[in-house]
């Protein structure tokens, strides 16, 4: 279990930042973050029933580390949403909130998975298939941010934050 954790963990960990920097450079009609999001929901649902249904360890740990880096392809563009879309006073408590989903998931996905605890397969595949529902309504609730337009309004935001800083040191 451990050689699974392992490698579930330094896949996403080596593959992210370039997720992220592609994410940000997408210029797909559908938005920049949206096919990240799309990608990462059918490969949490589809590596979810690889896992519920491994045969063997090897199986299992290929599975993982595939399912860790789907899943990542939901959370590393869902954090940059908030540089995106939040303005920069509510920033701080919008990544609070959002910081404090992960280990609500944690507990909720432990009650669900001791709910169903009797069908192996259900218990490794009713969590992704309530994040992947999860972000196909967050789709549908954010309006689409093209890459040029995200830049612009980042660009604007920094400069309306350095201008303010200016004028508050020559106060």
């Amino acid at each position: 279990m451990s050689a699974v954790v392992g490698v579930g963990v330094l896949l996403p960990l080596l593959l992210m930042p370039d997720v992220g920097r592609l994410s940000d450079r997408t210029t797909a009609r559908m938005g920049m973050r949206r096919p990240y999001l799309l990608a990462g929901a059918a490969g949490v649902v589809a590596l979810g029933a690889v896992m519920g249904l491994a045969p063997n360890v090897p199986v299992l740990l290929a599975a993982f580390a595939l399912y860790s880096v789907a899943a990542n392809l939901i959370g590393t563009p869902l954090l940059a949403v908030i540089a995106d879309r939040v303005p920069v006073r509510q920033r701080g408590l919008v990544s609070g909130l959002v910081g404090l989903t992960l280990p609500l998931a944690v507990i909720g996905g432990t009650f669900i998975v001791q709910a169903v605890a009797a069908d192996t397969l259900l218990m490794f595949l009713l969590p992704p298939l309530i994040a992947a529902v999860s972000v196909l309504v967050f789709i549908a609730l954010v309006r689409v941010m093209d890459s040029a337009r995200a830049w612009q309004e980042a660009s604007t935001a920094a400069l309306r934050t350095a201008n303010s800083r200016l004028r508050d040191v020559s106060r």
